[in-house]
């Protein structure tokens, strides 16, 4: 204080003790003047608690952490608080939180009670954190002190590093991975066995669009049930292929055949140049085992073996009987098939039978053979032709098959044979009518041997009443088996037929051919057929024509193709 009686002219101070000793220093009373402090603050949410404890990467994104304030006539009115400022912090257990590492929070909402404001922020995780840490909210009003925030929040005994978050900041590396698909693998020496998946997790990395930087991965192969990590095994690099659920990057690499044998196969990932990561079929026990590794089946550099093959499409699914169809298939036989021109010892067939009979076991398909036509290098595939001109009439089915050698047949359907096997709903359609041609017929006898002369006769409206033989007509004679279709299958044998001059049973209209029949033993039956301007007459006993189909059923008990007798 200090007092005047001359209107101010001069002054006398007073302090604690009194004027009488002066003033001094040490008398003077102390006022502290400061900005305001918020009153109340916590770690936490209105409905959302802090987790107790995280496991987190560098770099990798943190949780959105939430924390409440109050502060009398600020937080009690709608919206954010004027003059609030809130930080997220993380910093080392013991240090003071003043030194932490701390980011902006925004605000978020009133609370339901609206007396707090609630703020929130991404935990950071920065580089230069890595360790175990700890973390909280702060508050200031208008830039006056910060008040720090632990979970049980302040009235509850001030801030207590026991109260804050846990944090375990760890460096970035490999947290998982996995061989993903094929299981198995087949192959020759030196030939392509197929692409193999991998896919990885290193958080924090991974997790970002496209391939993750510092990420290495390898595909490689050893020793049938042996682990990855022995030195016998051999690696090769693996490119990014595409961003996988959960986090994860996939990449591939193609397994060519090593020498014949048998051998396991894995990936191995690894981040910038650190220690390698061994992957199995199961990553979520945590380790390798021999069981969960991929297997591999190597066969010498001559083996040859069709891996698949696709009936591709038939160029009709109606024609007459005799009438022209053409049929198109591929095959793969891995690491010859890739090579121009035909694979050696490679050759196929095509099949016609009753509709709804498995071509690959039903004998009553006939097979006739097919010839190459050409690569299709895209898919490292042979590509074959068949043309054939089917006999019998009614509701038919199509199908290729491909043999190597003498080896066993691979049959094929319209969506491949690596495609749930072979399906007898996956042939290829054929209805086959009546021919166009007027009426053919297998003459006499009924029944032959070798050596016998067989005779058929044809009729066509406006050629046939013409006397002698008409040039546009030829006719065969021919013998197989009768399940077999005669207008396909290999196994019928045809041989030229000559016009008859003296045909007694030919009145005015029919014109007669004769053969002499060179039916081997187990021929079986035999018929006519005739062909005229494209036009083709299968001709059985009974007659075929436009009103009459070639099907060589028995009727009544009697045949209706020649039988070859003994």
């Amino acid at each position: 204080m200090r007092f005047s009686v001359n209107d101010g002219a001069s002054w006398v101070e007073a302090d604690r003790d009194g004027s009488m000793n002066g003033v001094q220093e040490a008398q003077r009373p102390v006022v502290t003047v400061s900005k305001r402090a918020v009153d109340w603050c916590k770690l936490g949410g209105e409905t959302i608690a802090p987790p107790d404890s995280l496991d987190l990467r560098v770099g990798e994104a943190g949780p959105t952490i939430y924390g409440q304030v109050y502060a009398l006539g600020v937080t009690d009115k709608t919206g954010a608080g004027t003059g609030l400022t809130g930080e997220l912090g993380v910093g080392d257990a013991g240090v003071d939180p003043a030194l932490w590492s701390w980011k902006p929070a925004t605000f978020n909402h009133d609370t339901s009670a609206n007396s707090n404001d609630e703020f929130m922020a991404t935990l950071p995780t920065v580089a230069a954190l890595a360790g175990d840490k700890r973390f909280a909210f702060r508050f200031n009003l208008s830039g006056g002190p910060w008040r720090y925030c632990d979970a049980d929040g302040l009235q509850m005994g001030g801030f207590s590093e026991d109260q804050t978050g846990r944090l375990h900041l760890g460096s970035v590396g490999i947290d998982e991975c996995r061989l993903q698909f094929p299981v198995s693998l087949s192959s020759r020496q030196g030939v392509n066995a197929g692409t193999v998946y991998g896919r990885v997790l290193a958080r924090s990395v991974t997790d970002q669009a496209g391939a993750g930087a510092g990420i290495e991965g390898q595909l490689g192969y050893g020793p049938a049930l042996t682990l990855p990590s022995d030195a016998a095994w051999s690696w090769q690099a693996a490119a990014y292929n595409v961003d996988a659920p959960n986090g994860q990057d996939e990449y591939r690499a193609d397994l060519i055949g090593p020498a014949a044998g048998t051998y396991s196969y894995a990936y191995r990932f690894r981040y910038q140049a650190g220690p390698w990561s061994y992957c199995d079929l199961d990553p979520t026990d945590g380790t390798v085992s021999t069981a969960q590794l991929g297997a591999l089946t190597a066969q010498s550099a001559a083996f040859k073996e069709i891996s698949e093959c696709k009936l591709q499409f038939v160029s009709t699914a109606s024609v007459e009987s005799g009438g022209p169809v053409t049929a198109y298939a591929r095959v793969r036989v891995p690491g010859f098939s890739e090579d121009a021109g035909a694979t050696a010892g490679l050759w196929g067939q095509v099949g016609v039978g009753t509709a709804g009979s498995n071509a690959s076991t039903d004998p009553a398909w006939g097979w006739g053979a097919a010839s190459y036509f050409g690569e299709i290098p895209d898919a490292g595939e042979d590509e074959f032709i068949a043309s054939f001109t089917p006999a019998y009439t009614g509701s038919r089915a199509v199908s290729f098959r491909f043999a190597i050698g003498d080896g066993g047949w691979s049959y094929c359907d319209l969506n491949g044979s690596d495609v749930n096997g072979y399906e007898v709903g996956q042939q290829a359609a054929l209805s086959v009518g009546n021919t166009s041609i007027d009426f053919c017929r297998l003459q006499f006898p009924a029944a032959a041997d070798a050596g016998t002369l067989v005779y058929g006769q044809i009729y066509v409206a406006g050629v046939t009443q013409n006397a002698g033989a008409d040039p546009s007509i030829t006719a065969e004679l021919g013998f197989g088996r009768k399940i077999e279709d005669p207008g396909v299958a290999s196994s019928w044998t045809w041989s030229a037929a000559t016009y008859n001059t003296g045909c007694t049973t030919c009145g005015a209209n029919n014109d007669e051919y004769q053969a002499v029949l060179t039916a081997k033993p187990d021929a079986g039956h035999y018929a006519y057929r005739f062909k005229r301007n494209g036009a083709t007459c299968y001709a059985d006993l009974d007659g075929a024509g436009p009103f009459g189909g070639f099907n060589g059923e028995t009727t009544g008990g009697v045949e209706n193709l020649g039988v070859v007798t003994r």
